[in-house]
């Protein structure tokens, strides 16, 4: 027998909800504008009713894009760009694959574009899925985050992944202090 589908609490259509138990939305209220933020204000298109303000949230600055800077227990890949959901003066949300993260702000990195460079990473010393034929270093793709070997790349390199060509990030400074723990050289290998 199946169960009756569940009403949005937002347009009040009978039909499957999306988004965790608290939040969730029928699809129709859930679409996301071109800014990849949830719509503000229209017609719900499974019920065709008027929907209220989903994320009013307050104003996003112009800082749009975040990425670790330190040691820490939060599930982001070292050297990654994640989009900003929401900024305060204290921490920093993030919206990592689909869900939500929050890091105290001083532990954050902040831009207003999604820099198009790969960034260079120092390995961690738990790294147990990074082979050691890599080195101490790799790089991080600034499109979909997959790791790949640095082998002195000089010019742009192809992701293997999304088959973006991307230069490498070869004059910043990303890791703060020695995050391997070994005698690691502070920057990697010149070209």
């Amino acid at each position: 027998m199946r169960s009756a589908p569940a009403v949005c609490p937002n347009c009040s259509a009978r039909a499957p909800l999306v988004g965790p138990s608290a939040g969730s939305r029928c699809r129709g209220c859930s679409r996301r504008s071109r800014s990849g933020r949830a719509t503000v204000s229209g017609r719900c298109s499974i019920a065709g009713r008027a929907v209220r303000q989903l994320n009013p949230g307050p104003p996003m600055m112009d800082l749009r894009w975040a990425r670790l800077n330190t040691e820490g227990p939060y599930p982001l890949r070292r050297g990654a760009w994640y989009r900003i959901s929401r900024l305060s003066p204290d921490e920093v949300v993030l919206d990592v694959s689909r869900r939500t993260v929050t890091v105290p702000r001083s532990m954050i990195d902040l831009v207003e574009t999604l820099p198009r460079r790969w960034t260079i990473v120092p390995r961690p010393t738990n790294a147990v899925q990074l082979p050691a034929s890599w080195g101490e270093w790799y790089v991080v793709c600034p499109s979909c985050r997959h790791r790949a070997p640095l082998h002195g790349a000089r010019r742009p390199m192809r992701c293997p992944r999304c088959r973006g060509v991307f230069a490498v990030a070869r004059d910043e400074r990303y890791w703060h202090g020695n995050p391997t723990g070994k005698n690691a050289p502070e920057h990697p290998p010149p070209c």
